[in-house]
Protein backbone atom coordinates (compact mmCIF):
# COMPACT_ATOMS: atom_id res chain seq x y z
CA UNK A 1 0.00 0.00 0.00
CA UNK A 2 3.45 1.98 -0.21
CA UNK A 3 3.15 2.95 -3.34
CA UNK A 4 -0.10 5.69 -3.85
CA UNK A 5 0.53 6.72 -0.18
CA UNK A 6 4.45 7.72 -0.95
CA UNK A 7 3.47 8.85 -3.94
CA UNK A 8 1.00 11.64 -3.47
CA UNK A 9 2.88 12.23 -0.22
CA UNK A 10 5.86 13.17 -2.66
CA UNK A 11 2.92 15.64 -4.48
CA UNK A 12 2.04 17.13 -0.51
CA UNK A 13 5.49 18.00 0.73
CA UNK A 14 6.76 20.63 -2.09
CA UNK A 15 7.59 24.30 -1.14
CA UNK A 16 6.90 24.81 2.80
CA UNK A 17 8.53 24.45 5.93
CA UNK A 18 7.43 22.01 8.51
CA UNK A 19 5.99 22.63 11.34
CA UNK A 20 3.47 21.20 14.25
CA UNK A 21 -0.27 21.33 13.48
CA UNK A 22 -2.51 22.59 15.85
CA UNK A 23 -6.16 22.47 15.86
CA UNK A 24 -6.83 25.86 13.81
CA UNK A 25 -5.31 23.69 10.92
CA UNK A 26 -8.06 22.37 9.77
CA UNK A 27 -9.22 25.18 7.56
CA UNK A 28 -8.37 24.98 4.34
CA UNK A 29 -7.61 27.88 1.62
CA UNK A 30 -10.39 28.01 -0.49
CA UNK A 31 -13.02 25.53 1.82
CA UNK A 32 -15.99 24.53 -0.58
CA UNK A 33 -19.58 25.76 0.80
CA UNK A 34 -22.66 24.26 1.37
CA UNK A 35 -23.82 26.54 -1.58
CA UNK A 36 -21.30 25.35 -3.44
CA UNK A 37 -21.30 21.69 -5.77
CA UNK A 38 -18.87 19.86 -7.17
CA UNK A 39 -18.81 21.48 -11.09
CA UNK A 40 -20.61 19.33 -13.69
CA UNK A 41 -18.21 16.51 -16.11
CA UNK A 42 -18.20 19.03 -19.40
CA UNK A 43 -18.22 15.75 -21.90
CA UNK A 44 -20.04 12.95 -19.49
CA UNK A 45 -22.36 12.07 -22.56
CA UNK A 46 -19.41 10.74 -24.40
CA UNK A 47 -17.59 8.97 -22.16
CA UNK A 48 -16.26 5.39 -23.09
CA UNK A 49 -13.79 3.14 -24.21
CA UNK A 50 -13.14 2.28 -27.83
CA UNK A 51 -10.93 -0.96 -27.75
CA UNK A 52 -9.12 -2.19 -30.55
CA UNK A 53 -8.65 -6.34 -31.32
CA UNK A 54 -4.64 -7.13 -31.20
CA UNK A 55 -4.26 -7.95 -34.59
CA UNK A 56 -6.33 -5.25 -35.97
CA UNK A 57 -5.08 -2.21 -33.71
CA UNK A 58 -4.06 0.88 -35.27
CA UNK A 59 -0.71 2.38 -35.69
CA UNK A 60 -0.73 6.22 -35.34
CA UNK A 61 2.45 9.02 -34.74
CA UNK A 62 2.94 10.51 -31.54
CA UNK A 63 5.09 13.81 -31.04
CA UNK A 64 6.81 14.10 -27.55
CA UNK A 65 7.72 16.94 -25.78
CA UNK A 66 11.14 16.95 -27.08
CA UNK A 67 9.90 16.73 -30.72
CA UNK A 68 10.92 13.27 -31.50
CA UNK A 69 7.38 11.35 -33.05
CA UNK A 70 7.12 7.81 -32.34
CA UNK A 71 4.82 5.34 -34.17
CA UNK A 72 2.92 3.10 -31.54
CA UNK A 73 0.40 0.82 -31.43
CA UNK A 74 -3.05 2.16 -30.07
CA UNK A 75 -4.63 -0.35 -27.75
CA UNK A 76 -7.03 1.94 -26.46
CA UNK A 77 -8.79 5.06 -26.75
CA UNK A 78 -10.93 6.76 -23.50
CA UNK A 79 -13.26 9.74 -24.18
CA UNK A 80 -13.29 11.00 -20.18
CA UNK A 81 -16.14 13.04 -18.63
CA UNK A 82 -14.01 15.79 -18.63
CA UNK A 83 -12.93 16.81 -22.33
CA UNK A 84 -9.99 14.39 -22.30
CA UNK A 85 -8.77 11.71 -24.42
CA UNK A 86 -6.55 8.42 -23.11
CA UNK A 87 -4.88 6.69 -25.45
CA UNK A 88 -3.03 3.27 -24.38
CA UNK A 89 -0.31 2.54 -26.28
CA UNK A 90 1.70 -0.12 -27.17
CA UNK A 91 5.11 0.29 -28.06
CA UNK A 92 6.15 -1.63 -31.57
CA UNK A 93 9.56 -3.71 -32.10
CA UNK A 94 11.28 -0.68 -34.23
CA UNK A 95 14.29 1.14 -33.48
CA UNK A 96 12.53 4.48 -32.61
CA UNK A 97 11.93 3.55 -28.78
CA UNK A 98 15.38 1.29 -27.75
CA UNK A 99 14.99 1.99 -24.35
CA UNK A 100 11.27 0.55 -23.72
CA UNK A 101 10.66 -3.07 -24.53
CA UNK A 102 8.36 -4.29 -27.52
CA UNK A 103 4.94 -4.44 -26.30
CA UNK A 104 5.25 -2.73 -23.51
CA UNK A 105 2.14 -0.05 -22.56
CA UNK A 106 2.51 3.50 -22.00
CA UNK A 107 -0.07 6.53 -21.37
CA UNK A 108 -0.87 9.40 -22.98
CA UNK A 109 -3.77 12.46 -22.59
CA UNK A 110 -5.07 15.26 -24.56
CA UNK A 111 -7.86 17.85 -24.03
CA UNK A 112 -10.28 17.53 -26.79
CA UNK A 113 -13.37 19.58 -28.61
CA UNK A 114 -16.30 17.78 -30.47
CA UNK A 115 -18.26 18.35 -33.61
CA UNK A 116 -20.84 15.88 -34.21
CA UNK A 117 -18.61 12.66 -34.77
CA UNK A 118 -15.30 14.59 -35.31
CA UNK A 119 -12.97 15.13 -32.51
CA UNK A 120 -10.36 17.87 -32.50
CA UNK A 121 -7.43 16.54 -29.98
CA UNK A 122 -5.25 19.18 -29.04
CA UNK A 123 -1.66 17.85 -29.52
CA UNK A 124 -2.56 15.25 -31.36
CA UNK A 125 -4.73 15.65 -34.39
CA UNK A 126 -8.03 14.63 -35.33
CA UNK A 127 -10.11 11.47 -34.52
CA UNK A 128 -13.19 10.22 -36.38
CA UNK A 129 -15.34 8.16 -34.40
CA UNK A 130 -18.38 6.55 -36.34
CA UNK A 131 -21.14 3.41 -35.39
CA UNK A 132 -20.23 0.90 -38.13
CA UNK A 133 -22.82 -2.10 -37.13
CA UNK A 134 -22.24 -3.43 -34.08
CA UNK A 135 -18.76 -1.90 -33.99
CA UNK A 136 -17.47 1.58 -34.42
CA UNK A 137 -15.10 2.64 -37.31
CA UNK A 138 -12.45 4.66 -36.04
CA UNK A 139 -10.15 6.95 -38.25
CA UNK A 140 -7.14 8.80 -36.69
CA UNK A 141 -5.58 11.81 -38.66
CA UNK A 142 -2.44 12.90 -35.96
CA UNK A 143 -0.92 15.98 -37.09
CA UNK A 144 2.22 13.93 -38.05
CA UNK A 145 2.32 10.66 -40.21
CA UNK A 146 -0.24 8.55 -41.86
CA UNK A 147 -3.71 8.32 -41.91
CA UNK A 148 -5.02 5.19 -39.96
CA UNK A 149 -8.70 3.19 -40.15
CA UNK A 150 -9.75 0.45 -37.37
CA UNK A 151 -12.74 -1.13 -36.41
CA UNK A 152 -13.14 -0.72 -32.16
CA UNK A 153 -15.16 -2.32 -29.84
CA UNK A 154 -17.19 0.04 -27.38
CA UNK A 155 -17.84 -0.14 -23.55
CA UNK A 156 -19.47 2.24 -21.23
CA UNK A 157 -20.33 1.61 -17.66
CA UNK A 158 -23.64 2.50 -15.78
CA UNK A 159 -22.51 5.71 -13.73
CA UNK A 160 -23.75 6.53 -10.59
CA UNK A 161 -24.15 10.04 -8.79
CA UNK A 162 -21.13 9.66 -6.51
CA UNK A 163 -19.27 8.22 -9.27
CA UNK A 164 -19.98 11.77 -11.73
CA UNK A 165 -18.87 13.83 -8.89
CA UNK A 166 -15.15 12.14 -8.72
CA UNK A 167 -15.10 11.94 -12.69
CA UNK A 168 -13.29 15.05 -13.65
CA UNK A 169 -9.72 16.05 -14.14
CA UNK A 170 -8.25 17.50 -10.79
CA UNK A 171 -5.62 19.80 -10.15
CA UNK A 172 -4.67 20.05 -6.26
CA UNK A 173 -5.90 23.43 -4.94
CA UNK A 174 -4.32 22.96 -1.15
CA UNK A 175 -2.41 20.04 0.81
CA UNK A 176 -1.19 18.90 3.85
CA UNK A 177 0.85 16.36 5.31
CA UNK A 178 0.98 15.18 9.00
CA UNK A 179 3.50 12.50 10.73
CA UNK A 180 2.80 10.75 14.02
CA UNK A 181 6.16 10.08 15.34
CA UNK A 182 7.15 6.95 17.69
CA UNK A 183 6.69 9.45 20.54
CA UNK A 184 2.90 10.29 19.70
CA UNK A 185 3.24 13.38 18.48
CA UNK A 186 1.90 14.70 15.51
CA UNK A 187 4.26 17.18 13.36
CA UNK A 188 3.74 18.49 9.86
CA UNK A 189 2.54 21.29 7.78
CA UNK A 190 -0.46 23.29 7.68
CA UNK A 191 -2.60 23.44 4.48
CA UNK A 192 -0.66 25.25 1.85
CA UNK A 193 -0.78 26.38 -2.02
CA UNK A 194 1.95 26.75 -4.52
CA UNK A 195 1.82 29.47 -6.93
CA UNK A 196 1.73 27.93 -10.55
CA UNK A 197 0.37 24.36 -9.34
CA UNK A 198 2.36 21.44 -9.04
CA UNK A 199 4.51 19.81 -6.26
CA UNK A 200 7.77 18.72 -6.24
CA UNK A 201 8.05 14.96 -4.82
CA UNK A 202 12.05 15.29 -3.96
CA UNK A 203 11.13 17.57 -1.03
CA UNK A 204 9.07 14.79 0.52
CA UNK A 205 11.35 12.11 0.20
CA UNK A 206 14.49 14.49 1.81
CA UNK A 207 12.14 15.65 4.43
CA UNK A 208 11.18 11.81 5.05
CA UNK A 209 14.67 10.86 5.16
CA UNK A 210 15.97 13.14 6.88
CA UNK A 211 13.51 13.69 9.53
CA UNK A 212 12.14 10.57 10.15
CA UNK A 213 14.86 7.98 8.74
CA UNK A 214 12.50 6.50 6.03
CA UNK A 215 15.19 5.05 4.21
CA UNK A 216 13.75 5.82 1.08
CA UNK A 217 15.40 5.12 -2.31
CA UNK A 218 14.08 7.27 -5.18
CA UNK A 219 15.32 7.97 -8.87
CA UNK A 220 12.65 10.56 -9.77
CA UNK A 221 13.82 10.99 -13.02
CA UNK A 222 11.33 13.52 -14.91
CA UNK A 223 8.42 12.56 -13.03
CA UNK A 224 9.10 15.12 -10.12
CA UNK A 225 6.03 17.34 -10.23
CA UNK A 226 2.27 16.56 -10.59
CA UNK A 227 0.19 18.59 -12.17
CA UNK A 228 -3.44 17.04 -11.72
CA UNK A 229 -5.24 13.77 -11.46
CA UNK A 230 -8.29 12.29 -13.78
CA UNK A 231 -10.56 9.91 -12.55
CA UNK A 232 -12.55 8.08 -15.15
CA UNK A 233 -16.47 6.25 -14.79
CA UNK A 234 -14.49 3.45 -16.48
CA UNK A 235 -12.40 3.20 -13.44
CA UNK A 236 -9.22 4.74 -15.02
CA UNK A 237 -7.56 7.40 -13.21
CA UNK A 238 -4.31 8.73 -14.28
CA UNK A 239 -1.88 11.35 -13.07
CA UNK A 240 -0.20 13.62 -14.87
CA UNK A 241 3.04 14.94 -14.41
CA UNK A 242 4.83 18.66 -15.48
CA UNK A 243 7.27 18.83 -18.18
CA UNK A 244 7.22 15.45 -19.38
CA UNK A 245 5.06 12.85 -21.25
CA UNK A 246 5.40 9.81 -19.26
CA UNK A 247 1.98 9.42 -16.90
CA UNK A 248 1.38 6.77 -13.88
CA UNK A 249 -2.03 5.19 -14.67
CA UNK A 250 -4.47 2.43 -12.49
CA UNK A 251 -8.02 1.25 -12.15
CA UNK A 252 -10.09 1.96 -9.19
CA UNK A 253 -13.36 1.09 -7.49
CA UNK A 254 -15.73 1.89 -4.50
CA UNK A 255 -15.78 -0.24 -1.82
CA UNK A 256 -19.31 -0.37 -1.36
CA UNK A 257 -19.47 -1.21 2.20
CA UNK A 258 -17.85 2.39 2.90
CA UNK A 259 -19.69 4.51 0.29
CA UNK A 260 -22.02 7.29 1.21
CA UNK A 261 -23.55 10.45 -0.66
CA UNK A 262 -20.70 12.98 0.77
CA UNK A 263 -18.12 9.72 -0.50
CA UNK A 264 -15.83 6.80 0.91
CA UNK A 265 -13.35 4.81 0.38
CA UNK A 266 -11.59 3.74 -3.49
CA UNK A 267 -9.42 0.65 -3.83
CA UNK A 268 -6.83 0.99 -6.68
CA UNK A 269 -4.58 -1.50 -8.75
CA UNK A 270 -1.57 0.00 -10.93
CA UNK A 271 -1.19 -0.77 -13.93
CA UNK A 272 2.45 -0.07 -14.03
CA UNK A 273 3.84 -1.51 -10.74
CA UNK A 274 7.18 -1.08 -9.66
CA UNK A 275 7.69 1.92 -12.09
CA UNK A 276 7.04 5.03 -10.26
CA UNK A 277 10.68 5.98 -9.42
CA UNK A 278 10.88 4.96 -5.47
CA UNK A 279 11.63 1.65 -3.86
CA UNK A 280 8.58 2.28 -1.77
CA UNK A 281 6.03 2.08 -4.64
CA UNK A 282 6.29 -1.15 -5.19
CA UNK A 283 2.95 -2.57 -4.13
CA UNK A 284 0.28 -3.03 -6.61
CA UNK A 285 -2.29 -0.63 -5.01
CA UNK A 286 -3.84 0.25 -1.79
CA UNK A 287 -6.99 2.54 -0.42
CA UNK A 288 -7.68 5.94 -0.54
CA UNK A 289 -10.38 8.15 0.88
CA UNK A 290 -12.13 10.46 -0.69
CA UNK A 291 -14.77 13.13 0.40
CA UNK A 292 -16.83 15.79 -1.25
CA UNK A 293 -17.04 19.19 0.26
CA UNK A 294 -19.08 21.89 -1.62
CA UNK A 295 -17.34 22.78 -5.25
CA UNK A 296 -14.03 20.38 -3.75
CA UNK A 297 -12.89 17.01 -3.28
CA UNK A 298 -10.92 16.13 0.03
CA UNK A 299 -8.42 13.17 -0.52
CA UNK A 300 -6.85 11.37 1.88
CA UNK A 301 -4.24 8.83 2.40
CA UNK A 302 -2.84 7.26 5.25
CA UNK A 303 0.83 5.48 4.99
CA UNK A 304 4.00 3.73 6.97
CA UNK A 305 7.11 5.71 6.66
CA UNK A 306 8.61 3.52 8.27
CA UNK A 307 7.98 0.97 11.61
CA UNK A 308 7.77 3.90 13.43
CA UNK A 309 5.82 6.47 11.95
CA UNK A 310 2.45 7.12 10.27
CA UNK A 311 2.12 9.95 7.47
CA UNK A 312 -1.24 11.20 6.49
CA UNK A 313 -1.78 13.49 3.12
CA UNK A 314 -4.82 15.17 2.66
CA UNK A 315 -5.20 17.17 -0.34
CA UNK A 316 -7.85 19.46 -1.49
CA UNK A 317 -9.08 19.12 -5.55
CA UNK A 318 -10.65 21.38 -7.42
Amino acid sequence: MKKFFYLMACVAIAGFGFTSCGDDDDTTPGGGSSANEVRAPKTEEFAAIYSFPETEAPVATFKELDGKTLKKTIKEIEVTEDEHIIFTLKELPALEAPTRAAGEESWCMYKFTKNGDTYKVVGFGTIIIVKDGEGYLIELRPNEGEMAKATGKYRRSTRDALTKKLCLTWTIESYRVQVKTEKGATVGTKWKSLNGGGCDFQELIDYANENHKAGIKANLGKKQVVEGITFTGEHTFLINYKNTDEQDVGNWNWKPENTDNTGGTVKYLWRNPNKMGNDFLGDLGGEAIIRFDGKYCRLTLIGQVDRKSEVSIDFKLK
